[in-house]
């Protein structure tokens, strides 16, 4: 049942996932087309949309112009429902490169033979994602994440990596707490909430809601920005380790050529329109990625029992 949920959550948790797929064929690196690559007679696409982001879908369609020019072959874009479907997809030969969390790359690689790709960078100027515990500024009884024993504290939900995932794994590698336990009042906190997004927790604990919370690093200062809370009226008393960037993923039984021919495209890619458009950052670039970069990823897994089977 422990295992079933788990399962649960993490569906939930990828399934909002920004999902690309490639069925991909060209010129090798050098010039030469293999014969593998001759057979392939067109790329595909497959986005999903962002209806928070109406400009994405603009620059998606500029991105696969310019892979079309690049590659010399027709590409064509069609649109995915979820990061199931793509995987099903990717397994079936219909994609062949997906955009992708860690948990999905994970996800992936237990039913499609799958290589990471590139990864995103992040800008000079952009602070690390992370997950932060914050509090009121004036309450001097809680100055360390240890000190909300006994306290309410706010989550997100249960598909949220960084409102619940990474911040639960920290509780219970760093705490050693019982992650079965973790949510049950009176066990480490009094009571723990489910505030419905990072906002809510914020201004929870702006109004004195929930003695403390797990937001994502990010989300504050545009609130702050927006004159919505005071940088003062908060501290911040813990945090989690990096989360990793979404990265692209491509199946592995592609001829080796093709793929690095596909990664130097990717990692070439000089559009800051783009960048900004669809990663929220112009200076934002492609980057290359191995598993090592997610082990944080993979080990938080494990220790909380999340499986893809």
């Amino acid at each position: 049942m422990m295992r079933a949920k788990a399962n649960k959550v993490l569906q939930l948790a990828l399934g909002g996932v920004l999902s690309l797929g490639l069925l991909t064929g060209c010129q090798s690196v050098d010039g030469a087309v293999s014969a593998a690559e001759n057979e392939i007679t067109e790329i595909r696409i497959a986005n999903i949309i962002d209806e928070s982001n109406p400009n994405a879908g603009v620059k998606n369609e500029e991105f696969r112009a310019d892979l079309e020019e690049y590659l010399g072959i027709s590409v064509l874009e069609t649109e995915g429902a979820s990061h199931i479907v793509g995987i099903e997809a990717m397994r079936s030969g219909a994609v062949d490169i997906m955009f992708v969390s860690p948990f999905t790359y994970f996800m992936a690689a237990e039913v499609v033979d799958v290589e990471l790709l590139v990864s995103t960078s992040v800008s000079e100027n952009a602070a690390a994602n992370s997950t932060l515990f914050i509090t009121q500024r004036g309450r001097d009884d809680i100055n360390s994440v240890e000190d909300l024993e006994g306290k309410t504290f706010a989550f997100v939900n249960e598909a949220s990596a960084s409102g619940f995932l990474f911040p639960k794994y920290y509780l219970v590698s760093n705490l050693d707490l019982d992650q079965d336990r973790l949510l049950q009042s009176g066990y480490f906190f009094d009571a723990a909430i489910f505030s419905g997004s990072h906002d809510s927790s914020v201004m929870g604990v702006r109004f004195g809601d929930f003695d403390g919370a797990a937001v994502a690093s990010g989300v504050m200062q545009p609130m702050i920005d927006a004159g919505v809370i005071n940088e003062d009226d908060f501290k911040v008393i813990g945090y989690t380790e990096e989360i990793p960037n979404a990265s692209y993923i491509i199946r592995a039984d592609l001829p080796e050529d093709l793929i690095e021919r596909i990664r130097n495209f990717f990692l070439n890619y000089d559009n800051p329109d783009f960048f900004e458009a669809v990663h929220s950052d112009p200076e934002v670039r492609f980057v290359e990625v191995d598993e090592e970069d997610y082990s944080h990823v993979r080990s938080l897994m494990d220790t909380l029992g999340i499986v893809s089977e």
